[in-house]
């Protein structure tokens, strides 16, 4: 079944986009030269 494949590849895709962004917010807090960002 594609459809099955597809939502499959797509949630995989959406949690590494997740996971990214997670990580450029954790590395910006991190830089005590950057503003606060929460």
């Amino acid at each position: 079944n594609t459809n099955a494949i597809n939502a499959k590849a797509l949630r995989l895709i959406l949690i590494l986009m997740l996971n990214a962004l997670a990580l450029v917010l954790i590395n910006a807090n991190a830089n005590s030269n950057a503003p606060p960002l929460f």
